[in-house]
This record gives structure tokens, sequence and C-alpha cells, in this order.
């Protein structure tokens, strides 16, 4: 009697950061996804991308972007995105979505999973599975004679920046792969790590992206402009100081009361008390005040 053993191979899945698409003025010009959001604008994302030599029928890991100054604030299953892009395709040359649907899944792509995020942030968890428990990503690997790996999930950035920053570092780790193994069509775990294939230097990976212009504030993406008294998200003419030191929306000895207090240094200066623009706070700025607040001025 001959006894056949199969063993599966020890790593059977490769997780890899791609962050091409992360800075917004590059995805703008560049991603193949559009508006994920349906805000009006083209997202950009941070995208993981799997080989996997078992079909998956769920993953998990984990995530951080240094600084901390954008959030990831919703997550897309990959191969659900490629299906989803494929049945577009063919219903632009005429296909109704049925027929379309079948053409996509006789292609090789599949519906794949849902994704999860735990909350919007910098740093969190992602999620994958199908809550009906039918779906899943189908095996892809160098050689497989077709796409050669997987688009895993795609994670899409906040179009706003919390702070200013050159450059963002991601990670992703702690990863948790669930397969379908092939003789049984039962779930095992499966062993995953990044793409360098050394699960000894630890099985995460990094990446960095630089982030987009910024404004005057020095926000990436911001939308603050130099206005044309030359102050930074500024409101604009008149660039002179109309008397309303409290910013009370009245002129009146209230502000006289301020004036004197910025030039006796017991409060901080304010722009608008310095009514004769020659960089000075003194008795010539309460007298112009007075004389506003008279009339005669």
């Amino acid at each position: 009697m001959k006894i056949c053993a199969t063993t599966l191979p020890q790593l059977q899945a490769f997780l890899d950061l791609d962050v091409s698409l992360a800075n917004a003025d590059v995805a703008a010009v560049s991603s193949p996804f559009g508006d994920l959001t349906g805000d009006g604008n083209v997202d950009a994302v941070i995208m993981v991308k799997m080989v996997n030599f078992l079909a998956v029928n769920g993953y998990q890991f984990n995530f951080s972007l240094e600084p901390g100054i954008i959030d990831v604030i919703v997550p897309f299953d990959g191969t659900n995105i490629m299906f989803a892009g494929c049945i577009a395709q063919a219903m632009e040359v005429g296909m109704d979505e049925t027929v379309a649907t079948a053409y996509c899944e006789n292609a090789g792509y599949s519906s794949g999973l849902q994704a999860y995020l735990s909350t919007p942030s910098s740093s969190g968890m992602i999620l994958g599975f199908d809550i009906n428990g039918v779906s899943s990503i189908p095996a892809g690997y160098p050689g497989d004679g077709g796409n050669e790996g997987n688009l895993l999930a795609v994670l899409v950035l906040n179009s706003q920046y919390s702070g200013s920053g050159d450059e963002v570092a991601v990670v992703i780790s702690d990863f948790v792969v669930s397969g379908i193994n092939p003789f049984t069509e039962g779930s095992v775990p499966l062993n995953a790590c990044d793409a360098d294939l050394d699960p000894f230097n630890g099985c995460f990976d990094l990446d960095t992206f630089s982030t987009p212009v910024v404004d005057c504030a020095g926000i990436p993406g911001g939308s603050a402009v130099v206005d044309e008294c030359g102050v930074c998200g500024g409101e604009g003419s008149p660039c002179f100081s109309n008397g309303d030191i409290n910013s009370d929306g009245e002129v009146n000895i209230l502000d006289v009361v301020v004036l004197v207090n910025i030039i006796l240094g017991l409060e901080e200066a304010n722009p608008a008390g310095d009514l004769n623009q020659d960089d000075q706070y003194n008795v010539l700025d309460i007298v112009q005040l007075i004389n506003m607040i008279l009339g005669d001025d």
C-alpha cells in the first residue's frame, strides 16, 4: 500500500506596499481608480499587493502612517475593485451587466471580499472577508499565467492633511491570512510575510511617499493662499485696520483699552492695532483710533 502525502509550502502569502499613488498630485493624473469616495476628486490611495499560492478567504493587517498628518478613511478590497473595473469596461463596449459579469468571471476575475477599517485614522487595522462565506481571492503568483499576483487592498487617503510634512512613512504589519486548502476545501491559516521572503528580519513592509505641494500655511494639498494684504489665509481688502481691535464688530472705547494694553505690553500685539501702518504700536495709533470713534478720521 502506498501513502501519498502533500505538504503545503512554508510561506504561502507575501504582502507588499505600493505607494506610487499616495501623493494626491500624482494620483490626479495617473490613478486608474478615479473617484472612489464620490466627492468629485480623484482619490490618493495606498495599494497593498499580495502573492498567494492558495485562494484566500480572509485577511488582516495593521497599518501606520508617520507623521500622522493624513488618515486612511476607507478601504476597498482590491480583487473586488478589479472585478468591478472589468465589468464597467465590458459594459462600455455594449454588454449588459449580466453578460459583462459572466465575461469577467470567465476571464479569471472574482468578486473578491469586503474590506473593513477599524476607524478612519493614521493607524489602525484592515480586515477582509466575505460576510456570506462564499467568495474568495484566487491564487496569484509568478508563473501562474495570469496577473502573477493580486491587488489585495486599496486604502483611500483623506484629501485634507492635518499638519505639515514633506514625506510620510507607511508601515503594514501583523499579517493574518486565511486560505482555502485545495485538497480539503477547508479554511487553513497561511504563513504570511512581506515580499523580501525573509521572516527572520520581521514580517512587515515599509515605504514612503512625498506629500503634495504645500499651501502658504505649509499644509500639503491645502487651500490657503496669500491675500492681497500679504496675509496667508486672509480675507483680503481692506488691508488697513478699521479700528475693531477686539473683533466684536464695533469700534468704541473697548478697542482703545485693548490698544493701550498692547502698547503697555499687557496684551499680545494685534496687527489691527497698528492703525497708521508704521509697524509700531504707540500713542499715534491711540489718537487715530479716538478720531475714528469720534468721526473725525
